[in-house]
């Protein structure tokens, strides 16, 4: 077998060194890119930072948690595409019948809220997990995530109206499929599911805020990389070093 020759392999080591430092923290990309140290080094020096990566990528992740619903951040402006969905998620208090219909045994509810750019496809997301599908609930929602004079588009649902300051069109769905007259907020549930069957195998109650926070992280920040990853350094830096029981902890009491 032919050897290879030192120098190519500082050569190769070299070209790589200043890009490993600073893959360690990257966890940016598309919902469903892979692993990102792969796809900006290439395969040959994934392997050895993936332990590293999966450890600063969960600390990052747990700390966006509270980072992410700062007060500060502007809310969802103009035309906003509003609906509900459901989640499965059968514990073992859930009887094994049921749970069908419109019943919310083994289902987490989310309701979630999409800007609607004219021609340029959705903007801005927000989704929040909630306890039932009440006025009070959706009320709730409404105020935390819109503008006041924003119109939130909904399917009608009864909850709904009489939001304080939030313009009400709702669009009856009847017969026709909900996607029809939701499209931006029903791709929007759907990329959810699929992302968080294909990267946690499903998600969990206790965690399902942390889970959502993280995607609307990234949806967000999809085509601003580079915001992205500066907003990571600044939310780590003015974080605290954090243990093992407040990363898994539940978002009501980390």
């Amino acid at each position: 077998m032919r050897r290879l020759r030192s120098p190519d392999i500082g050569y190769r080591w070299d070209h790589h060194a200043s890009l490993q430092a600073a893959a360690h923290c990257l966890v940016l990309g598309r919902l469903s890119d892979g692993h990102p140290l792969q796809r900006h080094l290439g395969s040959a020096t994934a392997a050895p930072a993936r332990p590293r990566l999966l450890q600063d990528g969960l600390a990052n992740l747990r700390q966006l948690r509270r980072s992410m619903l700062a007060p500060g951040r502007s809310l969802l402006a103009g035309l906003v595409e509003v609906d509900e969905t459901e989640i499965a998620c059968r514990s073992k208090n859930d009887p094994v019948t049921g749970g069908g219909g419109r019943s919310h045994q083994g289902k987490m509810l989310v309701v979630g809220a999409v800007e609607v750019q004219d021609g340029a496809g959705p903007g801005r997301i927000r989704l929040t997990q909630v306890p039932d599908y009440s006025a009070a609930s959706l009320h709730a929602f409404l105020a935390a995530n819109l503008a006041p004079g924003a119109t939130a588009k909904t399917d009608g649902w009864s909850g709904y109206p009489g939001a304080a300051g939030v313009t009400h069109d709702p669009h009856v769905v009847g017969t026709m499929a909900a996607h029809i007259v939701l499209p931006w907020v029903h791709r929007i549930f759907s990329n959810l599911k699929v992302w968080a069957l294909g990267v946690y195998h499903g998600l969990r109650r206790k965690h399902l805020q942390s889970y959502l926070d993280e995607f609307v992280f990234r949806f967000n920040r999809r085509r601003t990389r580079h915001a992205a990853f500066r907003s990571l350094l600044g939310i780590a830096a003015a974080h605290q070093p954090l243990t093992y029981t407040m990363l898994i902890s539940p978002e009501a009491t980390a």
